[in-house]
């Protein structure tokens, strides 16, 4: 991802990492929900995010769509 990153000009500027938790649900998933609450806030004007896999990031896209704002877009 990194040299995905790299090769299109993008910044990355964060990392958010569930290690062991399954993509099924939102519930529990300490860093899914401070991403979630850091594009909220808008911190540092994330345009995309990145992921490895787009089941393993949230199985469930109400998830995903409910909890996105300020026009983030997803990436997998």
């Amino acid at each position: 991802m990194k040299a995905f990153a790299l090769y299109n000009d993008y910044e990355i500027v964060g990392e958010y990492e569930d290690a062991g938790k399954s993509g099924k649900s939102i519930e529990g998933r300490v860093q899914f929900t401070r991403m979630m609450e850091d594009i909220k806030s808008g911190k540092d004007g994330v345009s995309f995010v990145l992921v490895f896999k787009l089941s393993r990031f949230a199985r469930n896209a109400a998830d995903v769509f409910i909890n996105s704002t300020n026009n983030a877009r997803f990436w997998s």
